[in-house]
């Protein structure tokens, strides 16, 4: 059976003014009208996207800042930002920062934090829930402030991502990870990290959507 993603656009006219022109349209698209209330026309326009999906690309940005880092953003110790097409979805807490996003989709799956500077459970915690985390899911991991005291029961776990040695531990040291929680990695896989003064720790990446 064909199977493809559709992107619906739904163009608005009074009876009395003029529907939506299709000929503006590609070839590939299909046009369809229907009644919606008095007075009232749509045209519902469909784009089946059979190769890839309708939104094939995620914008990546991630930002460790440690509390010592110069250009960290004033007035705190540290902020983290994992924004994904523009929409920052990091807790903005103490240690790891974690974000999940299906590598299929696109959509924002979870969030979570481990207060890996002063939770003596954290790094377990942390090591637990990214091990759990199975298939094609991008995981995105930023510092903020400090993450480094009860790190170590964690870093096979980074590593299990995409995470590469070595991992600084040091204290407020920023780090920054994009991952794949699949077994075959992908090429954009990337990590980037400073030590104590000398971040943040930044990362810019465009990912492409895998199709089902």
């Amino acid at each position: 059976m064909e199977s493809f993603w559709t992107l619906t656009v739904i163009l608005l006219a009074l009876s009395s003014g003029t529907e939506g022109d299709s000929d503006q349209y590609p070839a590939s698209w299909s046009a369809c009208s229907a009644s919606c209330g008095e007075g009232v026309k749509t045209r519902v326009i469909t784009q089946k996207c059979y190769e890839k999906p309708c939104i094939s690309f995620l914008d990546i940005h991630i930002r460790s800042e440690a509390c010592d880092d110069p250009g960290r953003v004033p007035g705190t110790c540290g902020y983290t930002y994992i924004k994904v097409n523009g929409t920052d979805h990091s807790l903005h807490l103490r240690g790891h920062n974690v974000v999940i996003v299906d590598s299929k989709t696109g959509s924002f799956l979870e969030a979570s934090v481990f207060d890996t500077h002063d939770d003596s459970s954290a790094g377990n915690k942390l090591r637990d829930y990214l091990n759990g985390i199975s298939g094609d899911k991008i995981v995105l991991v930023a510092i903020q402030d400090s993450g480094n005291t009860y790190l170590s029961p964690a870093i096979d776990a980074l590593k299990r991502l995409g995470a590469t040695d070595p991992i600084l531990t040091e204290f407020r040291s920023s780090f920054a990870l994009a991952g794949y929680a699949g077994a075959n990695k992908p090429p954009w896989i990337t990590q980037k990290q400073n030590k104590r003064y000398k971040g943040p720790s930044e990362i810019n990446l465009k990912i492409r959507l895998t199709q089902p």
